[in-house]
């Protein structure tokens, strides 16, 4: 096992999550992108339009915003992970409320954290 294997985080699902979008906004850093509403269930969420007509939550933390414009900071996608209760999950970054996670069959994407229990 290599140190990085070491810290890896792991949650156990305790409530099935099933993806809400299924073509979400991916983005690179320096794009433009048009700033929607703020999410009113997840503090630090927008709802963010790229030019190529895909929409989707972004954190706020990821975005320069002037207006109703913005410019993402750095490359990110809005993928949702679906996942079934007693499903192991690796864990990634975390942002307000959402986790990037993995599942055993290599499939990523955002999921709530209080469907989890981290191990």
């Amino acid at each position: 096992m290599n140190k990085q294997d070491e810290t890896l985080k792991h949650a156990l699902v305790v409530r099935d999550y099933h993806a809400q979008y299924s073509h979400p906004i991916a983005m690179q850093a320096g794009d433009r992108i048009q700033i929607g509403r703020r999410d009113e269930d997840y503090q630090g969420w927008i709802w963010c339009t790229h030019s190529d007509g895909r929409s989707g939550w972004v954190p706020e933390s990821l975005v320069s915003i002037d207006g109703n414009d913005g410019r993402a900071q750095c490359d990110y996608t809005a993928k949702e992970l679906s996942a079934v209760t007693g499903e192991v999950l690796e864990l990634g970054e975390a942002h307000s409320g959402w986790i990037w996670a993995t599942n055993s069959r290599g499939e990523s994407g955002w999921l709530p954290i209080d469907h989890l229990k981290v191990e």
